[in-house]
Protein backbone atom coordinates (compact mmCIF):
# COMPACT_ATOMS: atom_id res chain seq x y z
CA UNK A 1 0.00 0.00 0.00
CA UNK A 2 2.71 2.56 0.83
CA UNK A 3 6.69 2.03 -0.16
CA UNK A 4 8.32 5.29 -0.13
CA UNK A 5 11.80 6.10 0.95
CA UNK A 6 11.87 8.99 3.75
CA UNK A 7 14.48 10.60 2.72
CA UNK A 8 14.51 14.11 1.45
CA UNK A 9 18.15 14.15 0.19
CA UNK A 10 18.96 15.72 -3.73
CA UNK A 11 20.95 12.30 -4.06
CA UNK A 12 18.87 9.94 -5.79
CA UNK A 13 20.95 6.79 -4.78
CA UNK A 14 20.12 6.88 -0.61
CA UNK A 15 16.42 5.38 -0.13
CA UNK A 16 16.79 4.80 3.72
CA UNK A 17 15.16 5.72 5.85
CA UNK A 18 12.45 3.61 3.85
CA UNK A 19 8.81 3.04 5.45
CA UNK A 20 6.50 0.35 4.23
CA UNK A 21 2.96 -0.15 5.06
CA UNK A 22 1.04 -3.60 3.62
CA UNK A 23 -2.47 -4.80 4.70
CA UNK A 24 -3.17 -8.08 5.58
CA UNK A 25 -5.84 -9.98 4.78
CA UNK A 26 -6.49 -13.80 5.51
CA UNK A 27 -7.81 -16.46 7.73
CA UNK A 28 -6.54 -18.07 10.95
CA UNK A 29 -7.19 -21.02 12.50
CA UNK A 30 -7.65 -21.72 16.06
CA UNK A 31 -8.01 -25.87 17.45
CA UNK A 32 -9.51 -25.96 20.52
CA UNK A 33 -9.58 -29.22 22.38
CA UNK A 34 -10.12 -29.60 26.03
CA UNK A 35 -10.88 -32.86 28.35
CA UNK A 36 -12.48 -32.78 32.14
CA UNK A 37 -12.51 -35.90 34.30
CA UNK A 38 -14.34 -35.86 37.47
CA UNK A 39 -13.34 -38.67 39.82
CA UNK A 40 -14.62 -37.47 43.22
CA UNK A 41 -17.28 -35.18 44.32
CA UNK A 42 -16.72 -33.19 47.46
CA UNK A 43 -19.31 -30.68 49.28
CA UNK A 44 -18.09 -29.46 52.18
CA UNK A 45 -14.90 -31.82 52.67
CA UNK A 46 -17.59 -34.91 52.52
CA UNK A 47 -17.32 -37.39 49.86
CA UNK A 48 -20.85 -37.60 47.83
CA UNK A 49 -20.83 -41.36 46.87
CA UNK A 50 -21.46 -42.19 43.00
CA UNK A 51 -24.69 -44.26 43.56
CA UNK A 52 -25.95 -40.91 45.08
CA UNK A 53 -25.65 -39.33 41.71
CA UNK A 54 -25.80 -41.84 39.18
CA UNK A 55 -26.72 -39.33 36.43
CA UNK A 56 -24.11 -37.14 36.14
CA UNK A 57 -21.93 -37.19 33.59
CA UNK A 58 -18.57 -37.27 34.96
CA UNK A 59 -16.46 -36.35 31.55
CA UNK A 60 -16.21 -33.33 30.11
CA UNK A 61 -15.32 -33.23 26.50
CA UNK A 62 -15.11 -30.07 23.81
CA UNK A 63 -13.47 -30.13 20.42
CA UNK A 64 -13.54 -27.49 17.60
CA UNK A 65 -11.58 -26.55 14.95
CA UNK A 66 -12.49 -22.76 14.26
CA UNK A 67 -11.15 -21.27 10.86
CA UNK A 68 -12.05 -17.41 10.63
CA UNK A 69 -11.16 -14.08 8.82
CA UNK A 70 -8.24 -11.72 9.48
CA UNK A 71 -7.40 -8.27 8.95
CA UNK A 72 -4.20 -6.13 9.92
CA UNK A 73 -1.32 -4.09 8.89
CA UNK A 74 2.25 -4.36 8.70
CA UNK A 75 4.28 -1.34 9.15
CA UNK A 76 8.20 -1.39 8.86
CA UNK A 77 10.66 1.56 8.86
CA UNK A 78 14.43 0.39 7.17
CA UNK A 79 16.74 2.29 8.44
CA UNK A 80 19.81 0.50 6.22
CA UNK A 81 19.88 -2.47 3.84
CA UNK A 82 21.05 -4.11 6.98
CA UNK A 83 18.40 -2.91 9.85
CA UNK A 84 14.75 -2.25 9.96
CA UNK A 85 12.32 -2.01 12.55
CA UNK A 86 8.81 -3.21 12.58
CA UNK A 87 4.84 -3.64 13.94
CA UNK A 88 2.66 -6.06 12.60
CA UNK A 89 -1.10 -5.62 14.06
CA UNK A 90 -4.56 -8.74 13.00
CA UNK A 91 -7.63 -8.95 14.34
CA UNK A 92 -9.83 -12.21 13.32
CA UNK A 93 -12.86 -14.56 14.72
CA UNK A 94 -15.34 -11.58 14.80
CA UNK A 95 -17.61 -13.46 17.09
CA UNK A 96 -18.27 -16.30 13.78
CA UNK A 97 -19.16 -19.74 15.20
CA UNK A 98 -19.49 -18.86 18.77
CA UNK A 99 -21.16 -16.28 21.09
CA UNK A 100 -17.92 -14.93 21.31
CA UNK A 101 -15.13 -15.74 19.25
CA UNK A 102 -12.23 -12.97 18.98
CA UNK A 103 -8.78 -12.66 18.75
CA UNK A 104 -6.04 -10.15 18.28
CA UNK A 105 -2.48 -10.10 18.04
CA UNK A 106 0.13 -7.25 18.31
CA UNK A 107 4.15 -7.96 17.10
CA UNK A 108 6.88 -5.26 17.50
CA UNK A 109 10.68 -5.73 16.78
CA UNK A 110 13.83 -5.17 14.80
CA UNK A 111 15.69 -7.15 12.12
CA UNK A 112 18.70 -7.65 11.07
CA UNK A 113 19.52 -8.67 7.12
CA UNK A 114 22.50 -11.07 6.63
CA UNK A 115 22.15 -11.61 3.22
CA UNK A 116 19.39 -10.81 0.85
CA UNK A 117 17.91 -14.50 1.53
CA UNK A 118 18.77 -14.71 5.47
CA UNK A 119 17.32 -12.44 8.35
CA UNK A 120 17.39 -12.63 11.98
CA UNK A 121 14.31 -10.67 13.91
CA UNK A 122 14.21 -10.34 17.53
CA UNK A 123 10.84 -9.02 18.70
CA UNK A 124 8.02 -8.84 21.01
CA UNK A 125 4.65 -10.60 21.17
CA UNK A 126 1.22 -9.53 23.11
CA UNK A 127 -1.85 -11.86 22.07
CA UNK A 128 -5.22 -12.35 23.52
CA UNK A 129 -7.57 -14.86 22.58
CA UNK A 130 -11.49 -14.66 24.41
CA UNK A 131 -13.66 -17.57 23.63
CA UNK A 132 -17.22 -18.62 24.47
CA UNK A 133 -20.05 -20.66 23.58
CA UNK A 134 -22.55 -23.42 25.21
CA UNK A 135 -24.80 -23.45 27.55
CA UNK A 136 -25.07 -25.01 30.81
CA UNK A 137 -23.09 -28.10 31.88
CA UNK A 138 -21.65 -27.50 27.91
CA UNK A 139 -20.81 -24.30 28.10
CA UNK A 140 -16.64 -23.63 27.29
CA UNK A 141 -15.29 -20.25 27.43
CA UNK A 142 -11.31 -19.78 26.89
CA UNK A 143 -9.94 -16.50 27.65
CA UNK A 144 -6.11 -16.62 27.06
CA UNK A 145 -3.25 -13.90 26.75
CA UNK A 146 0.41 -14.45 25.87
CA UNK A 147 3.27 -12.41 25.74
CA UNK A 148 6.88 -12.92 25.14
CA UNK A 149 10.02 -12.76 23.23
CA UNK A 150 10.40 -14.18 19.56
CA UNK A 151 13.93 -14.82 17.80
CA UNK A 152 13.05 -15.84 13.82
CA UNK A 153 15.07 -16.55 11.13
CA UNK A 154 13.72 -15.95 8.14
CA UNK A 155 15.00 -17.33 4.88
CA UNK A 156 13.21 -15.51 1.78
CA UNK A 157 13.62 -17.35 -1.76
Amino acid sequence: MVDTSLNNSPEGDNFYPRLTVAPIVGVRTNFLRQTIEVDDIQINGREIPDRALPSIDRDFRFSRTLVEPLIGAQVDLALSEKWAFGFRGDVSGFNIGARQNFTWNLIFGTQYNISSNFALQLAYRFNHFDFETGEGLRRTELNLSQNGLLLNAIFQF
